[in-house]
């Protein structure tokens, strides 16, 4: 065991602290409650804050309290729930109560939970109530509509390309029954794509006919399947045949910054696209991708700029633009964050054990680390994986936390540090560390605007 401990590191990412700039919808929150400090001595952790609709709810305890014999069974009568929530109430384990909704739970809600601690093992029956609240998430959703562009499957077809974003998860068929599209008046098919956390849903409406005339799409939305009460429409310009149009302009802000300008043909790209689009903002460099021209500025940026196309820029076709077309677009500020680099737990043996992880607009960062003492992993693991952290407080401990200078971070761009831990390391040989990053304001680059600063900063 302690060869093996010696290589090991287990370390996990904190939720961030830095809270800046983001409001949770929520409502219906009852009145604060403060419980007895003595349950800190018996309350591990639980279900807090604001959660989806489709989540279960947990409390965690530092020691048992049920025996084995109990472990799946009802306990129904130690956790009152307001308003209540139909489901299954068990004792997950030894040392967790679980509740599993029997339906979704309801959007924008909160909940107040009371455990009683009567019928629990080793907890003193004088202790008061314990009281905490659980909120969910308020549903909510907007459609996004990124323009038109040549089917590069399809001559003289055309596609309309979009996103709905909801605030919280929905089933897909839930999803698809909210958007319709006509076309000449009748009703045209629209493709999904869903993404695996259930908020972000991407659409394509294929095999839009161009004729001779310009035509509208019309793109209606209704939020009731996922009760929502919103419904709007966008009539969506589709060109006549062999009218070559900018359809659309947007920054997409990934590890390189650029700017999309979507057409409505396939473009040459045997053009000489040197001096047929201009920017305001330094160098730059183009790339053209089917109907999309990219513009790539040579350095990060952050405001407004304007890129010029000119009007001789053709189609594969030989159709030109035909006239100059300016459009101005904003480069955001990327909001501080900090990761490790990779999932993995185990460091080889080294001389040096160096841990890679990534910043973006920060300047420092906190580390903390918790020891779990070697003749207590056994125990650890047998409640957690190497990067969870139940029960931590029973067999491990507090080192400490430090702060860390970046040295010359670039602006905008995620950066790549090294945490040294070989010290960490050599001097508890055999324990089994866990190293959590986090920022607050205090460790930003970023500028937030008097309303954002106004928002207050939880704290645990």
């Amino acid at each position: 065991m302690n060869a093996f401990c010696n290589r090991v590191l287990g370390f996990l990412v904190l939720a961030l602290l830095f809270a800046a700039c983001d409001k949770a919808d929520v409502g219906g929150a009852p009145k604060p409650v403060r419980n007895a400090e003595q349950w800190s001595q018996y309350v591990n952790a639980h279900t807090g804050g604001t959660i989806s609709k489709t989540d279960s709810i947990s409390i965690r305890f530092v020691n048992d309290i049920v025996d084995d014999a109990k472990v799946g069974t009802d306990a129904v009568g130690v956790l009152e729930v307001s308003p209540p929530i139909k489901g299954e109430l068990i004792y997950n384990t030894r040392r967790e109560i679980l509740l599993v909704p029997q339906e979704k739970l309801q959007s924008g809600q909160t909940y107040r939970m009371t455990l009683y601690p009567h019928e629990l093992k080793d907890i003193p029956k004088s202790l008061e109530k314990f009281v905490f609240d659980v909120s969910v998430i308020k549903q909510s959703f907007e459609v996004q509509v990124r323009g038109v562009s040549a089917q590069l499957d399809a001559v003289n077809k055309v596609q309309v390309v979009g996103m709905l974003n909801t605030a919280d998860k929905e089933e897909a068929d839930d999803i698809e029954k909210m958007l319709s599209a006509s076309f000449k008046g009748q009703s045209i098919g629209i493709n999904w794509q869903h993404n695996p956390n259930g908020r972000m849903h991407e659409f394509v409406i294929p095999g839009i006919e161009r004729v001779a005339d310009k035509q509208e799409l019309v793109l209606s939305w209704n939020g009731a399947s996922i009760g929502v009460d919103k419904k709007d429409e966008q009539r969506i310009a589709v060109p006549a045949k062999g009218d070559f149009k900018v359809s659309h302009v947007r920054v997409v802000q990934a590890d390189r910054q650029y700017i999309e300008i979507q057409t409505t043909d396939v473009i040459d790209s045997t053009q000489n696209m040197n001096g047929l689009v201009q920017f305001t903002q330094g160098e730059f460099t183009t790339q053209i991708d089917g109907s999309v021209i990219k513009v790539f500025p040579a350095g990060n940026l952050t405001g407004e700029v304007t890129v010029t196309l000119d009007a001789a820029i053709r189609s594969q076709g030989g159709n030109k633009l035909g006239e100059r077309i300016s459009r101005s677009v904003v480069f955001t500020s990327q909001k501080p964050q900090v990761r490790f680099a990779g999932k993995g737990v185990i460091l080889p043996q080294n001389q040096v054990l160096a841990i890679p992880f990534e910043a973006i607009n920060v300047h420092s960062v906190q580390v903390t680390a918790l020891m779990i003492y070697e003749n207590n992993i056994g125990q650890f693991l047998q409640d957690n994986q190497l990067n969870t952290e139940y029960n931590i407080q029973r067999v491990g401990r507090y080192l400490w936390r430090k702060t860390i200078k970046l040295t010359a971070p670039q602006a905008d761009k995620w950066n790549r540090y090294t945490l040294d831990a070989t010290d960490l390391l050599q001097s508890h040989p055999g324990a089994l560390f866990q190293l959590s990053l986090s920022i607050n304001r205090s460790n930003s680059t970023y500028s937030c605007s008097e309303a954002d600063n106004a928002v207050a900063v939880a704290e645990e």
